[in-house]
């Protein structure tokens, strides 16, 4: 197994990093890292489920974005925190669930490569007791898959409200 690959990531919001959690063509997951979460209890940790109108071209029917950047703007807060990003191969262009008329408001349920690729971050990073935000379904799905939940947040959470 290669050693993953970690790079400094600029962004609008302030500085992230990117660790490369896979070098499989037909996967991609990566963490993107606020502060330096390693090791620690207690980190708050979102996975993300991709899709490329809200993500790259910031569509507003998109409502993973705002969780996204409602779960990163709250790890900046806290001054560490883990979003995993993986895409499943043969994911749609528009995997949260959105379509191209109408904004949904609950999330999708992860896929078994997401859930596998979170709990490989959680234990590439060495985090205990997370702060997992997912519904309690998505949330008995992660520890099932060996993410150590600490405590879990529901994505419509006020915490997590900009």
């Amino acid at each position: 197994q290669p050693e993953p690959t970690e790079v400094s990531l600029p962004s609008r919001d302030g500085p992230l990093r990117m660790l490369s959690l896979s070098d499989d063509e037909r996967h991609t997951s990566v963490a993107v890292l606020t502060g330096d979460p390693r090791g620690r209890r207690g980190v708050l940790v979102y996975a993300h489920i991709p899709c490329l109108f809200g993500d790259a071209l910031g569509s507003t029917v998109c409502a993973g974005r705002g969780r996204l950047h409602a779960a990163l703007a709250r790890m900046r807060a806290e001054g560490f925190g883990a979003a995993i990003y993986h895409r499943d191969t043969g994911a749609g262009l528009m995997a949260c669930g959105c379509t191209h008329t109408e904004t949904t408001t609950v999330p999708p349920a992860p896929s078994d490569g997401a859930l596998t690729a979170l709990a490989h971050a959680v234990k590439m990073l060495d985090l205990r007791a997370v702060r997992l935000i997912a519904t309690a379904a998505d949330g008995r799905r992660a520890a099932r898959a060996g993410v150590p939940i600490g405590e879990l947040i529901e994505p419509s959470s006020p915490m997590l409200s900009r």
